[in-house]
């Protein structure tokens, strides 16, 4: 709708992510990946106590992550210009090779859209 915001519900953003950080021990994949995906597709600033909760419950529940959960989780950290944890960052690197086979086209260009964004070192030939 492109409707600006202002005041207010920009606060509510803002109650609404700090709930999201004291929460992330519950979230499921889908969840996390919302949150992420949500702050970067609205260009909103993720507090740093969030990026690290999300980062956290991401890192915890990666075994669940399908194909596309881990392209979106590493579109969304990269878009975000957030300080990405080194061992998650590793973590969805290696996921992303595992699950390469079974991502639709739109999940390879957000992957090595990421992984230029993030500037990942990997191999001369991909």
């Amino acid at each position: 709708l492109g409707v600006q915001y202002e005041g207010d519900l920009v606060e509510v953003g803002a109650h609404l992510g700090r709930r999201a950080a004291v929460v992330a021990s519950l979230f499921t994949v889908q969840q996390v990946e919302n949150v992420l995906w949500a702050y970067a597709r609205l260009g909103a600033t993720l507090a740093e106590d969030v990026a690290v909760a999300m980062q956290r419950r991401a890192l915890a529940v990666l075994g669940d992550f399908k194909p596309q959960d881990t392209a979106n989780v590493l579109w969304a950290l990269a878009k975000l210009e957030v300080r990405v944890d080194p061992e998650l960052l590793d973590a969805l690197v290696r996921r992303a090779g595992l699950v390469a086979r079974e991502l639709q086209h739109s999940g390879v260009s957000n992957v090595l859209w990421a992984f230029a964004k993030l500037q990942v070192v990997v191999g001369r030939e991909l």
